[in-house]
C-alpha cells in the first residue's frame, strides 16, 4: 500500500509536484462520470467542474488543494519564504488558486472531525495572513508597480478563514476525535514554514484586537509622519482588507442560507449566532 505521507514528501520536493498533479485530475473525467444533457464528453469546463467535485467529496487524500495554494503562492514570491519579489499570477493560476482555496475550504468543513484541531487552525491562520496580505506585504508592495493578489483570491481566502473561524466558535466544536496523522502533521509544517511569523491568534477576542490594530495602523499619526510612502500603502492595503474580512466574518454569522455550506443543521447557525451577538468568543486554540 502507498504511503500517503511518503507521497507528499517527496512530491513537495519538487515544487510543481502537487500543482502538476492537480491539473491532471482537473483535465480527466472522474470515474463513472456522464457530461450533462447537451454537453459534449470532451467539455473541458464541465470535466473541470465535475472532478473538482469529484475530489472535494473524496476529501482530497492527497492534500492536493493546500499543497497547490503554498506551491503556486511560493513560486510567484507571494510567501515569506520566498526568495523572490512577488509577481502577478496568471489568470489559469489565478483560477486554479480560486478552486483551491473554496476545495479546501469545503473540505475541511465537511469533514471537521477527520482533521486534528492543529491543523484545521493553521489552516484558518494560513488563510487569513494570505487574504489580509500579510504573507507577502514584505515582498515589495508599493503605490508603483503594486503586486497585490488578486481580489478573487484574497477574498477567498478571506471567506475561507471567516467560515473556520465560524465552525469552531462555539465551545466544543473544535475539540479533537482524531490523532494527528503523519500526513497532517507534515501537511501541517509544510503550511507553517511557509509563513515563519505567521500571525496565529487563539480565540475570537483576540481576533478583534489584532483586526482592531490592523484597522487603525493607517491613521497613526507617528507613522504618518515618519514612515515611508510605501510602508503606509501597505498598512492601508492590510487595513482594508481587514475590514472586508470583518464584514465576511459577520455575514458568516448572520447569513440565514449557509446551512448546506457547513453541512450542518439549521440549530448550529442558531447556536453560533447566539454566541457571537452576545459577545461571548469561543477557545479556538
Amino acid at each position: 500500500v502507498e504511503d500517503p505521507a511518503r507521497h507528499i514528501v517527496e512530491n513537495f520536493e519538487n515544487m510543481d509536484g502537487a500543482t502538476n498533479e492537480l491539473r491532471l485530475v482537473l483535465s480527466t473525467p472522474p470515474p463513472n462520470w456522464q457530461p450533462p444533457l447537451g454537453t459534449a464528453p470532451n467539455n473541458p469546463i464541465a470535466i473541470l467542474h465535475a472532478s473538482l467535485e469529484h475530489v472535494r467529496d473524496n476529501g482530497d487524500e492527497r492534500y492536493l488543494f493546500l499543497r497547490t495554494i503554498l506551491e503556486v503562492l511560493h513560486s510567484r514570491g507571494f510567501l515569506n519564504d520566498s526568495a523572490s519579489s512577488a509577481a502577478p499570477l496568471s489568470g489559469e493560476e489565478e483560477q486554479l488558486l480560486f478552486h483551491c482555496v473554496t476545495g479546501l475550504r469545503h473540505v475541511i468543513l465537511f469533514r471537521w472531525d477527520s482533521f486534528h484541531s492543529s491543523l484545521r487552525t493553521c489552516v484558518r491562520d494560513f488563510l487569513l495572513n494570505v487574504g489580509l496580505g500579510l504573507s507577502f506585504i514584505d515582498s515589495g508592495v508599493g503605490p508603483s508597480g503594486v503586486v497585490c493578489l488578486p481580489r478573487t483570491v484574497a477574498m477567498a481566502c478571506l471567506s475561507g478563514a471567516a467560515s473556520l473561524w465560524k465552525r469552531g466558535w462555539v465551545a466544543g466544536n473544535d475539540s479533537d476525535g482524531v490523532q494527528e496523522s503523519e500526513e497532517q502533521s507534515y501537511v501541517e509544517k509544510m503550511t507553517r514554514n511557509a509563513i515563519p511569523h505567521m500571525q496565529r491568534i487563539g480565540k475570537g477576542e483576540d481576533l478583534f484586537v489584532y483586526l482592531n490594530s490592523l484597522l487603525l495602523a493607517p491613521f497613526e499619526e507617528a507613522m504618518q509622519q515618519h514612515q515611508q510612502q510605501q510602508l503606509i500603502y501597505q498598512k492601508r492595503y492590510i487595513g482594508t482588507m481587514s475590514a472586508s474580512f470583518l464584514s465576511l466574518l459577520v455575514g458568516e454569522f448572520t447569513g440565514g442560507n449557509s446551512s448546506a455550506r457547513y453541512n450542518l443543521p439549521v440549530e448550529f447557525h442558531r447556536s453560533c449566532h447566539r454566541v457571537f451577538e452576545h459577545g461571548n468568543h469561543g477557545d479556538q486554540s
